[in-house]
Formats: C-alpha cells, structure tokens, sequence
C-alpha cells in the first residue's frame, strides 16, 4: 500500500505552498509552545503575536504565526466555498478593512491548507481577516487585531 509522507509541500501561485493540516497543526502547536515557554523562562517582556481566528459560520480559520511572518488559510467544510484570509495594516484603530499585505486563498476542503509568507515589521498593528468566497462572492467575515510590539532600543 503506497502512501505519501505527510509532511509533504506543494508549490502553488504566487509564493503560497501547501500543507496537509496535520503538519500545519503540529508546526503551529511548536511555535506555540516555544513562545510559552519562552515567556516562562525570560523575565523580560515577551510578546506573542500569533493570532487565530474562525469565519463566522465555522467553515474554516487563519492563522499567523509572527516569527515567519505567514499567514495560513484552511477551509475545513466541503460547501462549494473556498477560504481567504488577510493581513493588512488597518485604516484606523479596531477597523476591518485597511490595505492589504498578505492574501492567501483556501479554494476547497481538500484535506491542504495555503500559506503565504511576507516580511512585515514586527511594529506596526495588523489585522487578519478570514471569510468564505466564491468567485467575486465574499460572505461570513471575521477579523482580529494584532498588535504591533515596541520597538527595541532608546
């Protein structure tokens, strides 16, 4: 019986590969603890900017992971919607739209999730959006702020 690793990555557009979910969730779960455990052992200030959010009708996430600075997007509901998340500098404080850094599309609940990945500077305030789309259709948005941290130095 032939299987594949699963841990494999395809290339697809635009600098987006992608990834079974199984890996994205034990890669996300180390970078989580490595930032938990870092704020255990440091006694500086220790800033987690790792974000998550869901669409609003459950059919799929984005997440950021800040050292890495990517962003991936997984459709987990076979609907006939694909899933595209955003990270983008807001207008203004707490607003939902503003321009956009990084897109990464989901097309289908295939068992793979897309990841981009852009060098932002880590002190700027972001957004991340996530919504179901399908052709110029955009439905079920929901977004989280993500706070820039301080820069370092006098």
């Amino acid at each position: 019986m032939g299987c594949q690793p699963e841990g494999r990555i395809v290339p697809n557009r635009r600098k987006e590969v992608r990834l079974t979910r199984g890996v994205w969730k034990r890669r996300a779960g180390v970078v989580l603890a490595a930032a938990a455990a870092g704020v255990m052992v440091t006694t500086g200030t220790a800033y987690a900017n790792d974000a998550y959010v869901e669409v609003l009708d459950g059919s799929g996430n984005a997440v950021w992971i800040e050292n890495g600075d990517t962003l991936s997007v997984c459709d987990t509901k076979p609907d006939g919607w694909g899933v595209r998340g955003y990270i983008y500098v807001p207008d203004a404080p707490g607003s939902a739209d503003g321009a956009v850094m990084i897109k990464a599309s989901d097309p289908s609940a295939d068992g793979d999730c897309v990841a981009a990945s852009m060098n932002v500077p880590e002190q700027i305030d972001l957004s991340m959006k996530v919504c179901n789309y399908k052709g110029a259709s955009i439905i079920f948005c929901n977004w989280v702020s993500i706070p820039g941290r301080p820069s370092q130095g006098t």
